[in-house]
């Protein structure tokens, strides 16, 4: 990662075991606005993050879907969820390259 920046960082809170609607829906929006702040991913107001707290053995599964420009978009994207959930909640890429 030596030309990329950093992925910015969203909530420090995916280690959570148990969760409310109100976290979930903020826990989508600061992913959103880490995708939205990063200025690698060139057009990030196509893509929809849906985290779904329950799945996987209730560790939690996060869904990117929409539509990017690339496939080094998408990549980055799905390395900024990463990032942010500290690989502790399972990341299904599902973006599309226009």
């Amino acid at each position: 990662m030596s030309s990329q920046q950093i992925p910015p960082m969203a909530a420090q809170v995916f280690l959570k075991t148990t969760w409310n609607a109100m976290e979930k829906e903020e826990l989508e929006k600061n992913l959103m606005q880490a995708l939205i702040d990063d200025p690698e991913i060139g057009d990030s107001t196509n893509i929809t993050v849906n985290f779904d707290p329950f799945a996987n053995s209730n560790k939690g599964k996060i869904e990117l879907l929409g539509k990017v420009d690339s496939e080094l978009d998408k990549n980055r994207a799905e390395e900024i969820a990463k990032v942010n959930t500290k690989n502790e909640v399972e990341i299904l890429n599902n973006l599309n390259v226009k």
